[in-house]
């Protein structure tokens, strides 16, 4: 209630210093009352590191979500934001793995992203980290259309900037917790304090929970149970009145049944029940620490933003998604990545308006991602396959496959993917050419990108049975092993 109270003080301070107009606000009167009120819309404070518009302004399709605008629809991870931001989708593939952004119908799901992600000016770098908790966020803001000048390669399709709550702009404790049916079940909390007039932190966490929504036939048990839970920490200096510092942790766990995926019967027209006899779970753990410095006076704004991602991941999947024994997949991600940006922009009222900046990164991505051919793939696709190879020659010896004591083959597959990069970028505003509201802008950006591929296959656990006229001959070990380097400039 002190906050409100505050709130209308300085509405009034404000209404005192400039005089509003009737369509502007709504005003209650009472001929009675000593005191007036005045209803008005929240305000958002928009600001960009790099970009040399107003956000408001930009020549393109701009869409801002304010804290109430979230709190008020329920947004509690980026996929839920399709619903409210035109032109964007991110859809559910069965797991947090596969987070894909879509914007205008531009996006990728298993190769390089188009969609930029940044949280706090801190990009993230793979897909895999893009779908988790969304707590205390003072806004959203999604940029539509290509805007590969200020944020690279990756933004061809758009931006999606993220900005937490400082505990500058709100002091206090929040506390949340739901329950619903499926078992589902969330706690938030989080804490805002002042230390002094220059020195701020919060802390905040969450659990979150639900028993599934897909039954899995095969094993009477839910396909798709999740639990997760993070926290974040963040500290704010304000050194000066014309700098700041900020340092933010990030954690975040998620354990998860994955893939929940039935077949589509095309004679019906409808998907069949989940029936797998395999794993099919998602692990993840992933942390994020950065340092933001900020120098604003009252003709340039200089920042750096200096980041750490870790992400350590392990996938299970039931490749054939039925109940026979074919084939899986085991999929373990280890990464790391470093990045840095300095930016520096204008910051006056005059017509031009100038921004310039360099980025560099360092990515490091260890996938171990081994394939195991069971029982049935051996009988009903490897088998099959020698059989239909020699069934157009009746005096061709038969083959026979064999896989290790649990008839079993097992394609082992290593891959490290190193990549780094940096650019240098500028763009350039002139506002009210010719006439006022007349703006032109220009920009241009140098990137540089070195990708690394290191890969080690092979199978020694597979053996060829070579039989004539009914009488085996012999039996021939199969052992290859495809390894070498590769790398790709851009």
């Amino acid at each position: 209630m002190k906050q409100r109270y505050l709130f209308v003080l300085i509405a009034g301070a404000v209404s005192g210093l400039q005089p509003l107009m009737a369509d502007e606000v709504n005003v209650n009167v009472n001929e009675n009352d000593t005191i007036k009120t005045y209803n008005i819309d929240e305000v958002i404070i928009t600001s960009s590191t790099k970009e040399t518009n107003d956000l408001r302004l930009l020549p393109g399709s701009v869409s801002i979500l304010s804290p109430q605008a979230i709190s008020g629809r329920q947004i509690d991870a980026l996929k839920d934001i399709s619903s409210f931001v035109p032109n964007l989708y991110m859809p559910d593939y069965g797991s947090k793995m596969t987070s894909a952004i879509y914007i205008r119908g531009i996006g990728a799901r298993s190769s390089g992203q188009s969609i930029g992600l940044y949280v706090d000016n801190v990009p993230y770098l793979d897909k895999s980290t893009f779908d988790f908790e969304l707590n205390d966020i003072q806004r959203m803001e999604v940029l539509r259309g290509p805007q590969g000048t200020l944020y690279g390669r990756n933004a061809m399709g758009g931006i999606v900037n993220i900005y937490t709550l400082s505990p500058f702009n709100y002091q206090g404790t929040k506390f949340s917790m739901s329950t619903g049916n499926y078992g589902a079940s969330k706690i938030k909390a989080s804490h805002y304090r002042k230390l002094s007039e220059h020195v701020g932190i919060s802390l905040s966490g969450y659990y979150d929970r639900n028993d599934g929504f897909f039954m899995n036939e095969y094993s009477d048990t839910k396909a798709d149970k999740e639990k997760s839970a993070g926290g974040r920490f963040k500290l704010d200096w304000l050194i000066n009145p014309a700098m700041k510092l900020q340092y933010a942790f990030n954690y975040d766990y998620v354990d998860q049944g994955a893939f929940p995926y039935g077949q589509y019967n095309t004679e019906t027209g409808k998907v069949e029940p989940v029936r797998i006899n395999d794993p099919s779970t998602y692990w993840r753990r992933m942390l994020n620490n950065s340092i933001y410095y900020e120098w604003k006076t009252d003709k340039f704004l200089l920042s750096s933003t200096t980041a750490y991602q870790y992400l350590k991941d392990d996938m299970k999947m039931d490749q054939d998604y039925t109940e026979k024994s074919i084939f899986t997949l085991n999929q373990k991600q280890k990464q790391y990545a470093w990045s840095e940006e300095v930016a520096i922009r204008s910051n006056h009222q005059k017509n031009y308006q100038w921004s310039f900046g360099a980025y560099g990164f360092y990515n490091s991505l260890k996938t171990d991602g081994p394939v195991m051919f069971k029982e049935d793939g051996l009988k009903d696709v490897l088998q099959k396959a020698f059989d239909d190879l020699v069934a157009g020659s009746p005096k061709a010896p038969q083959l026979t496959v064999y896989g290790d004591d649990k008839n079993q083959i097992y394609f082992p597959g290593y891959f490290e993917t190193p990549t780094f990069g940096f650019a240098v970028f500028h763009q350039s505003t002139y506002n009210n050419l010719f006439t006022d509201g007349l703006s032109v802008t220009a920009g241009i950006r140098l990137d540089y990108e070195k990708a690394k591929l290191n890969y080690d296959s092979s199978v020694d656990s597979m053996k060829i049975g070579v039989s004539m006229g009914g009488r085996p001959v012999g039996v021939l070990p199969v052992e290859t092993r495809l390894e070498g380097k590769t790398s790709q400039d851009f």
